[in-house]
């Protein structure tokens, strides 16, 4: 119950106050020989004079507990404000518990109580939901009722009609107690079955606080009008007591709306619960189970949603977060856990899979970069009855399940007994994974080479023991991670320098700095393929002799490097780098004979084919000489390079980087006057390699 505009919730008094004096007499006499009683005869007729009683207005009289009865006519008493009619009536001598009325009527009305010295006391205005009810409280007195049609086309007859008031020992789901609150503190007991949302609604007893106790639980309801509080929390399974306790008005306000159809008079109230199930349905808080399938909602950019989760005993958890409306971020916290996840679901949404140890977790929705919107948020739980190793030996081939703690690094040995191919991979959906191995010299790491944010690192490693660490990118971030490795023999030869072969591959080792060299010797012009490939490191190789002197990064697949070149005869220096990292590797030299024509300039003409070595960000410049008019076609081909051609003289110019017959060919053919003409070549991107130039009439 609220208090309303004076025109609204005051039909009788034409929206003036009834102590207000108009001409030196008061409003309440000006209406005494003019307002008629609600059936629309005299109030005097049958009717003890309310004037001689010293009651501000004359109205029909009724005892408390009786039917009353009334109808809306156009003869009724007229609201000024609005025009819509009302039907008045004195109800005196409420004893005991007091009386409940409730109100029956075609259109749509509302319900005022005055005392007899016209003080307001309350209003309720009825609804599709519920009808307005009336509580009147013990009194000696009389109290003014007045049924008011809301709006100018509300007629007809009505009825309130005294109910039998759900009085109780306790509360019940979906019903209302009703009662006159005294001088001492009224209780219910609550029990509790499972965990339930539960919703405590008070009209009346505006003097008394509404206070919900136990299980280690309490809280206290909050205004949301002038006669009416609120209260709302998540419970757990238990014994539970809600008290209303006289004489502790509460003063604190929260924005929800509260329910008009009740208005109580003389310390009568009425008390409503409602339980709601939590796996389903919409809410921003409360606890989370196992099975919970709930929506939520993030109302603006600062905002975020924070749920309870408690856990008994070692549990896999899965946590899916999903929303259309934005990128979602899924955290837990709670004890060493720190989890953030941002896009290990589909697309935009999060998901967690992970082990969390006993304890009490705060699960925390928000959006990335500030948006909002609806979301979907589910949990599904399952024993733990694995093993959780955080340290300790590692043992190839086994899977090892460790829980990440933060700030320090989870350390394992690993102990090599002979020569191996080794790959270790760790793997998570709670945190970005960082990997370190390191011993006998080697000091390798990996970010995300593991797919996603996870990390592996294969290499060759000596007899000897190496320590193996695994942390969070992030260095806070925790959660599970999954520890795999394999160990192989390797029976090949390590060689970190030396003479290279056509055709061989040779395994070596690079630490964390410096470089590897090797040699190799041509007896003739050869056609020169080197490959450098590691899974451990980004590759970066470098040629170098005679002439040349060229280098590449990222030519091969991934970040492993290749250099294709033309070679004359002598000795060639190769140094194998990395760009970033350290590892293993391999390194493979191939080589056939060159027999072509090979020029990285100079005068060409129709007919020929050269090969020219194009170097990194370096350009091939030949001069094309045209003797007779006609059509003339110049095509370029490589297996290393993206080519990117053009043709340039005697006021023509033509441009052409993928129209040749091979992916990375170019292609210009056109109708050329007798002349000399300029064909260029470059790399797309300035990389470097073998060219070949055709040119055909």
């Amino acid at each position: 119950m609220s208090k309303q505009p004076l025109g609204e919730k005051r039909p009788i008094f034409l929206s003036f106050s009834p102590v207000v004096l108009v001409g030196g007499l008061s409003l309440a006499v000006l209406l005494a020989g003019c307002q008629e009683g609600a059936d629309g005869e005299s109030a005097n007729d049958g009717q003890a004079s309310s004037a001689a009683q010293g009651r501000f207005i004359e109205a029909p009289e009724s005892a408390a507990g009786e039917p009353i009865e009334g109808e809306l006519t156009s003869q009724s008493g007229v609201n000024l404000n609005n025009g819509s009619r009302f039907g008045s009536h004195w109800v005196c001598g409420s004893e005991g518990a007091g009386e409940l009325y409730q109100l029956d009527s075609p259109f749509a009305a509302t319900l005022s109580v005055y005392d007899e010295r016209g003080r307001w006391q309350g209003g309720a205005e009825s609804s599709e939901q519920a009808p307005a009810s009336l509580l009147l409280g013990p009194s000696e007195g009389c109290s003014l009722v007045v049924v008011n049609s809301t709006d100018m086309s509300g007629f007809g007859p009505y009825a309130l009609t005294p109910s039998q008031q759900q009085g109780a020992e306790s509360l019940t789901d979906g019903e209302a107690v009703v009662g006159v609150l005294g001088e001492e503190t009224a209780s219910y007991p609550i029990s509790l079955d499972d965990t339930r949302q539960v919703t405590l609604t008070l009209a009346g007893a505006s003097s008394a606080a509404l206070v919900l106790e136990g299980n280690e639980a309490s809280h206290k309801a909050a205004r949301c009008g002038d006669d009416q509080q609120t209260l709302e929390a998540f419970l757990t399974p238990g014994d539970y007591e809600v008290r209303l306790v006289p004489g502790q008005p509460v003063k604190e306000r929260v924005d929800v709306a509260c329910e008009d159809d009740f208005v109580s008079v003389g310390g009568g109230y009425r008390l409503t619960m409602e339980q709601a199930d939590l796996s389903r349905g919409e809410r921003n808080s409360g606890p989370l189970r196992s099975g919970d399938s709930i929506t939520g909602t993030l109302d603006d950019a600062s905002s975020s949603n924070t749920y309870e989760l408690s856990i008994a005993e070692p549990t896999n958890v899965t946590l899916s977060l999903s929303s259309d409306d934005f990128d979602t971020v899924l955290q837990v916290r709670g004890g060493q856990t720190n989890i953030d996840v941002d896009d290990t679901g589909s697309g935009t949404n999060s998901l967690l899979e992970s082990v969390l140890m006993p304890g009490d977790y705060r699960v925390v929705v928000t959006g990335y970069g500030g948006e909002s919107g609806a979301y979907a948020l589910e949990l599904d739980t399952t024993p733990f009855d694995g093993e959780l190793k955080n340290e300790g030996e590692l043992v190839p081939g086994e899977s090892v399940q460790g829980m990440a703690g933060g700030m320090q690094p989870n350390t394992y040995t690993l102990t090599i007994e002979q020569a191996s191919e080794v790959s270790i991979g760790v793997s998570s959906s709670a945190f970005d994974t960082q990997l370190y191995l390191e011993g006998n010299g080697v000091a390798l790491s990996d970010d995300d080479g593991g797919g996603g944010t996870n990390s592996r690192i294969d290499t060759v490693l000596e007899p000897g023991s190496y320590r193996v660490e695994v942390s969070s990118y992030s260095g806070s971030s925790a959660g599970t991670f999954l520890l795999e490795s394999s160990v192989n023999a390797f029976d090949g030869e390590l060689r970190n320098s030396g003479e290279l072969q056509s055709g061989e591959t040779v395994r070596g080792m690079l630490g964390s700095s410096g470089s590897n060299g090797y040699t190799f010797t041509l007896d003739e012009a050869a056609e020169v393929t080197l490959e450098l490939n590691s899974s451990a490191f980004d590759a970066l190789l470098g040629l170098s002799g005679g002439s040349v002197d060229t280098s590449d990064d990222d030519g091969g697949s991934g970040t492993n490097s290749r250099i294709h070149a033309v070679l004359e005869p002598g000795t060639y220096q190769v140094n194998a780098q990395s760009f970033s990292g350290s590892g293993s590797y391999s390194l493979r030299l191939t080589q056939q004979p060159f027999s072509g024509d090979f020029r990285t300039g100079g005068e060409i003409r129709t007919g020929e084919t050269v090969y020219g070595q194009l170097e990194v960000n370096g350009e091939l410049t030949y001069t094309l000489v045209v003797e007779e008019a006609g059509v003339v076609s110049v095509e370029t081909q490589s297996e290393a390079v993206d080519t990117l051609l053009e043709l340039e003289g005697n006021g023509v110019f033509f441009q052409d980087d993928d129209s040749g017959s091979t992916d990375l060919g170019s292609l210009i053919e056109t109708t050329l006057e007798p002349g000399e003409y300029q064909v260029s070549v470059t790399g797309y991107g300035g990389n470097g390699g073998i060219v070949r130039v055709d040119v055909r009439p």
